[in-house]
């Protein structure tokens, strides 16, 4: 059977602050009855630190089943029934100028259904959700404009012009349809919306008041183009002639409105495709993650029978609680009937007994949970440990550093699953013991005993997807506190230096609101369940004693059968607590789990498509890379396009190219970073596989000044991943990376710490520790050097440069650059732009004709001679700390 549209929007809430276009597109898939799993739409969407862009949405969307359709539409049509544009990914813009997905399900007279990842399922005003709407503006060839504004816009400008009172809008329309420049369309959008905002403010009338003056405005704007906008404000337009010409030379029109990804239905046509990528195929095959499962799982086998154990022992003490009661009321009946004093001891000794084994048990099983929660910790722990050198470089890529941080901060918060659970089995044993005895007490108030207990145990479920919305809500609240946070820690000396602490504590004053509401919403679903928990309790408890009441006035059976009732409430009241942390527990063991649960680094070169090998390598100490029709994507960006290029073994090549060309995208190509979507990526003749990339990342020497440098000593620092044998082989490497003279400033030499990110060096000395770490590798078959000498003066970078090669001479060299001086004494250059190899070729050949690498290097000597070593220009040198006057070398 065809699955149905469901009424409601089904809630996701989004696990991190950047993972609002998933959570859309499960949630849209799921309303259409397609179940997927959230994690792997993560990978699908190649969602980044800044989130999904919207054209990979569609693409996902599409490739998922949904018939989606990317379109821009005036912001007025978003929500007019006629329009049929919902349901839609709504794109919404914030204060701060990012912007956020959120969908628009359905419009049931003025109330709309909006699902936003960040706070779950809502019904809101049309005027409250169109004044966030992010407006976009873009250029669109007239023609193609026209064939599709004529047939799409006339349902919605029909009924923009009724609700003004206009009583012909197809008259005017059709004025419209024969102008194939857009300029009429564009008029009668300026003119009817300026006429509405006017009736809304009260200013004119609808109906005949304002049709006369829509025809004015509407007459005037069409007919006289050059006035159309002094008559009309700028504001008032959204389609208008565009400043310049399309690509192919023909006329465009700028078009204002809302991006939004249209869902019409299922696609019918979506078994026909073939080749869809691993992770949309993922997508449908994986089963959701299973928290509790998972976390149960991971117990050995001798956990697994603590947990038996602990389970008896709970409902030990829940029947021994109950039987309690019952030896009290013995105890007093013996105690009034023993006459001697020994006795009455005896029985209170007795007594005092049973009390202490019980508190005795309690006090066994209180420490059973707490030893069950810590294995559960650090098992955790070690699988997280375990899995973290195992993922994709893009997993880390596409999550804040701040968000990641706080989920291995929060692990140890899972030790209270195992009381939870406790705490549950605790008080379902406990309901259904006393209502056994309330039965055996009285058949008639057992059976409404058992009614009621079935109701405080149902009742708890119902609220469990609303919490767990909710504290899925908190988390994302926290965690976006948590990145403002280390922001501004991060960057609190720009933040100084431009005065920007008042922008600062007023977006921190917006999160911080934010989250004491989604706290305050949780904290309302949990006080209402336990109100209500309590109360059926209570109601229950004098329906009870009332019945009994009614058909026995014996004193010592009906004082225990109002004990057992006035427990039922506090018992409801504990199962209503556990049921209310219990999402707490699942959402963080979900956000904990969901690394180990991400694909591993495979590493393969290829795109499902294994290459064919090429013949045997010969024996050289460099490693050979060829890149066949290779093609990177990441973020739904296209970072390299179909790139051929054959390096041969022991080769040193020089890449430049301008900023964003892909130059170091070409170098995470080959170190497996980012994995090709298209084409083969072949390592000494072979695809990469998981192990073939170790053997390579093992023989790779790589400097980037974005390395990591710890807040360890020096000399961990440099010898970090290093195979130095020895104390001459470090005073080689520190002599070859020029380090002697920073150790000389250093109060400890190799044994002083350099502080976090090597904040006590300069940035210069900071990227010669890195070279230095580089250069203390040995067995090198690859080195790859992307931007290695930033910080450094020209004639330290001709020296380092001097320096890598001599050591890297037999191994495979890549000399990542802009700094085209320093590449012309390479045999060979590639220049990179736009995701392409441009050119390839020796420098003086390249030079010597009309490149782009001549006139990169032109261009550089014009900015050097023109601008640096003007005349003009003051130049101060800064030598030990001392500011000197005089030509620098620069």
């Amino acid at each position: 059977m065809k699955p149905r549209r469901s009424f409601f929007v089904p809630e996701v809430v989004q696990y991190s602050s950047t993972d609002c276009g998933p959570a859309c597109i499960k949630s849209l898939l799921a309303g259409h009855g397609i179940q997927a799993s959230y994690e792997r739409l993560r990978d699908a969407c190649q969602t980044d630190v800044d989130g999904t862009s919207i054209d990979t949405l569609e693409d996902v969307a599409r490739g998922l089943g949904l018939n989606a359709m990317q379109r821009i539409v005036p912001i007025d049509h978003l929500l007019i029934p006629e329009a049929e544009l919902l349901p839609s990914i709504v794109v919404l813009g914030s204060p701060d100028r990012s912007t956020h997905f959120t969908i628009a399900w359905s419009r049931q007279h003025r109330w709309i259904q909006i699902m936003n990842p960040a706070s779950g399922r809502h019904w809101v005003t049309a005027s409250s959700i169109l004044s966030d709407v992010y407006r976009h503006t873009m250029d669109i060839p007239v023609a193609l404009w026209f064939e599709w504004a004529k047939d799409s816009f006339s349902p919605a400008f029909a009924q923009r012009l009724r609700s003004v009172g206009i009583r012909d809008p197809e008259a005017w329309l059709s004025r419209c349809a024969s102008d194939t420049s857009g300029q009429t369309f564009g008029a009668l959008d300026a003119a009817l919306r300026l006429v509405d905002t006017l009736c809304r403010a009260g200013g004119i009338r609808r109906g005949a008041e304002a049709e006369k003056l829509f025809a004015r405005y509407f007459e005037e704007a069409s007919s006289n183009p050059e006035r159309a906008f002094d008559l009309i404000p700028e504001h008032c337009w959204t389609i208008r002639p565009a400043q310049s010409e399309s690509e192919d030379g023909e006329p465009a029109v700028s078009i204002t409105g809302a991006v939004i990804v249209q869902i019409a239905g299922l696609r019918t046509d979506v078994a026909k495709e073939s080749g869809a990528s691993r992770e949309l195929k993922a997508v449908l095959k994986e089963a959701p993650l299973r928290p509790l499962k998972m976390a149960m799982d991971t117990f050995s086998s001798d956990g697994t029978g603590r947990l038996g154990l602990l389970a008896v022992g709970v409902a030990v003490a829940a029947i021994a609680a109950l039987v309690e009661a019952v030896v009290a009321r013995s105890f007093l009946d013996l105690t009034r009937a023993l006459g001697g004093t020994r006795e009455r001891l005896m029985m209170l000794g007795g007594f005092l007994g049973l009390m202490s084994t019980l508190l005795l048990l309690e006090y066994v099983l209180v420490g059973s949970s707490m030893r069950i929660g810590r294995r559960l910790e650090i098992h955790l722990r070690a699988l997280f440990l375990d899995k973290i050198p195992k993922l994709q470089d893009r997993y880390f890529r596409s999550r804040p550093t701040s968000d990641m941080a706080e989920r291995v901060h929060s692990i140890h918060r899972v030790r209270q699953l195992p009381m939870i659970g406790r705490g549950v089995l605790d008080a379902l044993i406990a309901m259904l013991a006393t209502t056994a005895a309330i039965y055996w007490l009285d058949a008639r108030s057992g059976w409404i005993a058992l009614l009621g207990v079935l109701m405080l145990i149902v009742t708890p479920p119902f609220f469990q997807r609303a919490f767990s919305e909710r504290d899925l809500r908190l988390k994302n609240r926290s965690s976006i506190l948590v990145r403002h946070y280390l922001d501004a820690l991060l960057g609190l000396v720009p933040l100084k230096a431009h005065s920007g602490e008042r922008a600062l504590a007023k977006e921190y004053e917006h999160h911080l609101t934010e989250w004491a509401r989604a706290y305050k919403d949780l904290l309302r679903s949990s006080v209402s369940l336990t109100g209500m928990q309590g109360l059926l309790g209570l109601a229950i408890s004098l329906v009870l004693v009332a019945v009994y009441l009614q058909q026995s006035r014996e004193l010592g059976p009906a004082l225990l059968l109002v004990y057992w009732a006035l427990s039922l409430p506090g018992y409801g009241h504990g199962l209503a607590i556990q049921f209310s942390r219990y999402p707490e527990q699942k959402n963080l063991v979900t956000r904990i789990l969901e690394p180990l649960d991400a694909l591993e680094d495979t590493a393969n070169g290829c795109n499902g498509v294994p290459a064919e090998p090429t013949q045997e390598m010969p024996l050289h100490p460099g490693t050979a890379i060829e890149f066949r029709e290779v093609t990177v994507k990441a973020s739904g960006h296209t970072l390299l396009e179909r790139i051929q290029l054959s390096i041969r073994p022991g080769e040193q090549i020089a890449v430049v190219g301008p900023s964003g060309a892909g130059k170091s995208t070409l170098a995470s190509a080959i170190l497996g970073f980012l994995p090709p979507a298209e084409g083969s990526l072949l390592i000494d003749g072979n695809i990469l596989t998981q192990e073939r990339l170790r053997a390579l990342r093992s023989s790779t020497a790589w400097i980037d000044p974005n390395a990591q440098l710890w807040n360890r000593t020096m000399l961990e620092n440099l010898t970090y991943g290093s195979t130095l044998d020895g104390r001459r082989a470090l005073d080689e490497v520190l002599a070859r990376a020029d380090l002697y003279p920073v150790l000389e400033r250093l109060p400890h030499g190799l044994r002083t710490l350099i502080g976090d990110g090597g904040g006590l060096l300069s940035g210069g000395e900071g990227q010669r520790v890195r070279i230095g770490r580089a250069f203390s590798k040995t067995q090198v078959k690859l080195a790859i050097l992307d931007e290695p000498f930033r910080g450094l003066d020209r004639k330290k970078r001709a020296a380092l440069l001097r320096e890598a090669r001599e050591l890297w001479r037999d191994a495979t060299f890549l000399f990542i650059s802009h700094d085209i001086q320093d590449t012309t004494s390479f045999p060979r250059v590639l220049v990179v732009e736009g995701g392409r190899i441009v050119e390839d070729g020796l420098p003086e050949r390249l030079l010597n004709s009309q490149s782009r690498y001549s006139r990169l290097f032109h261009a550089e000597r014009e900015l050097r001679s023109e601008f640096w070593e003007a005349e003009q220009w003051r130049r101060i040198r800064l030598t030990d700390g001392r500011f000197e006057e005089g030509k620098t070398d620069e």
